[in-house]
Order: structure tokens, then C-alpha cells, then sequence
């Protein structure tokens, strides 16, 4: 197997799931960031596997307080690039107080 094999993509994206789990934002982002790349380039943006991927990459920016960049990957059923509506369980920032 070799670096754009289907199976090591999928360990990496495993890998960066485990980091979020384990609280490693940083390593975590940068194994999904390469999986949802890979996945995309393999398999397409609006497949299965890249929206499982950007869905954890998500996740991870927004534990690290990167709505906006997290705001600009595709959602499940998507088939224009970046979402238009907000997924289940997804925060957006907390409103400015009055």
C-alpha cells in the first residue's frame, strides 16, 4: 500500500478522529486536512468518504474556534462546493452581547 492507497487514506482519517478524542486539535487537523485532500482527489468533493472527512475536520475547527473555516467545507448532499446550511449538532459562534 503507498500513500494514496484508499486503505492508508482511511487510516489517516481514523488517526486524526482519535487525535480530536485524545484533544490534539493541531495533529488532528493536519491528518484530516490530508484525508479529506486525498478523499476529494480520489474519490471526489461530494463523495461519501470526503464529506465523512470534512464533517471530523469540522468538528476540529470548531474546537479550535475556526468557525469561518469550518463554515467553508461541504456538507453531506451538497453538490456546489461549500455548505449552504448549517449540519445537525454544528455551532455556529456565540452572538456579540448587547
Amino acid at each position: 500500500l503507498g500513500p494514496d492507497h484508499p486503505q492508508t487514506i482511511t487510516s489517516m482519517n481514523n488517526f486524526g478522529v482519535v487525535l480530536q478524542e485524545m484533544g490534539q486539535l493541531d495533529l488532528a487537523r493536519k491528518h484530516l486536512q490530508t484525508a479529506y485532500s486525498a478523499r476529494c482527489k480520489l474519490f471526489g468533493q461530494s463523495s461519501v468518504p470526503a464529506m465523512s472527512t470534512a464533517e471530523s475536520l469540522a468538528a476540529v475547527l470548531q474546537a479550535q474556534g475556526k468557525f469561518s473555516e469550518a463554515d467553508k467545507l461541504p456538507f453531506q448532499g451538497s453538490t456546489q462546493g461549500p455548505r449552504a446550511l448549517p449540519l445537525p449538532g454544528r455551532l455556529s459562534p456565540p452572538p456579540p452581547p448587547p
